[in-house]
């Protein structure tokens, strides 16, 4: 029911992009699910509707799939972009995207050591997932130049 939902809605919008939790060992089981259920939604789109799968997170270490993932998801290794969050946009440049953040870590109030990461990892890393979607490369490429942020490439700046 929920890969059929995820499914419809991309249909239904023409997402290009998704952006989901990296999948690490590490990472929280419930979020390692989600990203699963959304990378097997996607999977089973025909090719032409399929959006670029992006997993974010704010270690830069290399990703290690677990094994049940393994076979898939096939993101990057390494990361292909580092985000910095404390890039000035909107009306005098008087936002940064952490303040983005900070309203995700204001909703799960719930989780109460959350709250203490408030304006921390100052940078987001980014993976692509490179068998989501045809030339996922090619249209994460587009996606980052058109942010036209501090945002580096394969560990060069762009």
């Amino acid at each position: 029911i929920i890969t059929a939902k995820i499914a419809a809605l991309v249909k239904q919008e023409h997402y290009r992009y998704i952006f989901l939790v990296l999948p690490r060992l590490t990472t929280h089981g419930h979020h390692q699910a989600a990203t699963a259920l959304a990378v097997s939604a996607i999977q089973a789109l025909p090719e032409n509707l399929r959006p670029v799968l992006l997993g974010f997170d704010t270690d830069a270490a290399d990703y290690v799939p677990s094994p049940p993932l393994e076979q898939a998801q096939r993101w990057t290794s390494t990361y292909a972009y580092a985000f910095d969050r404390t890039t000035a946009f909107g009306f005098q440049n008087a936002l940064t995207y952490q303040v983005v953040v900070n309203w995700m870590i204001a909703e799960h109030k719930s989780q109460g050591l959350l709250q203490t990461m408030v304006n921390k990892d100052p940078k987001e890393y980014i993976w692509i997932d490179l068998d989501s979607a045809p030339e996922a490369q090619t249209a994460a490429n587009l996606l980052f130049h058109l942010l036209q942020t501090d945002s580096v490439h394969n560990g060069k700046s762009q």
